[in-house]
């Protein structure tokens, strides 16, 4: 399925899974659950504050000197993050407990390159600030890009996805996409329940979605800034 096959105003449940707020099992109670950090490797992938200059968008967009994020404080907004083996997707037993143990059951394979009808159209639909009702969980089978989400207090943070990414996004989280200047990329979509993916462009603060992650994620979150911290390894031992 391509990208241009996408419908982007299907209707789709609106149903609020608490669990996209929570983050991976610490591993120190000794679970055997999948989802445990013993098991399934977390990505440490790489983020920074995003600098709002003319460039580009699918430059990096970097302060100079650069402004890191940890990669906890991305878990602390919300979102997962795990490296898998992208070449061997179609038989990828860890792929396979994540999708069991979250309710993934459908999924599909879209592609976005220069190749695709309205393709400048639809890079910038993705580039504009959004939501969605439900968890938008992507796993990069090839190509790289950029996603953009909303700091506490609304400061763009930026975060690099690679092949082998798998990244879960909560409901509710304001956020936007991009590829980056090898303008390819080809992932897996997985969906809960009846598949659809449906942007809704800010302001969307009245959906039920934006309320709960306001009120599980923003209202309890630590407002300190982290700029200036220490950066995290990509891919590296926690």
């Amino acid at each position: 399925m391509a990208m241009e096959d996408l419908q982007l105003g299907a209707p789709c449940h609106q149903a609020i899974n608490n669990k996209a707020f929570n983050t991976p099992q610490s591993c120190k109670d000794g679970s055997e659950s999948a989802l445990c950090c013993k098991v399934i490797p977390v990505s440490m992938v790489e983020a920074w504050y995003f600098n709002p200059s003319d460039e580009d968008p699918k430059l990096p967009h970097k302060f100079t000197p650069n402004r890191p994020v940890p990669r906890k404080h991305l878990d602390e907004l919300g979102m997962m993050i795990w490296r898998l083996d992208a070449d061997k997707w179609e038989d990828n037993e860890i792929l396979e407990k994540i999708k069991m143990e979250r309710g993934y059951n459908y999924w599909d394979i879209v592609t976005m390159n220069p190749s695709m009808a309205d393709y400048e159209e639809k890079v910038n639909h993705f580039f504009t600030e959004h939501l969605h009702a439900d968890e938008e969980i992507r796993f990069l089978l090839e190509g790289g890009g950029y996603w953009d989400i909303r700091d506490y207090d609304e400061k763009w943070i930026r975060f690099r996805i690679e092949k082998g990414d798998l990244v879960v996004l909560p409901p509710g989280m304001y956020h936007r996409f991009t590829l980056d200047i090898n303008n390819h990329a080809k992932a897996m979509r997985l969906f809960k329940g009846l598949p659809c993916w449906t942007q809704h462009e800010r302001p969307a603060d009245d959906m039920q979605a934006r309320k709960v992650y306001m009120q599980n994620v923003l209202k309890k979150g630590d407002t300190t800034h982290v700029e200036g911290s220490a950066s995290i390894p990509r891919h590296g031992e926690a």
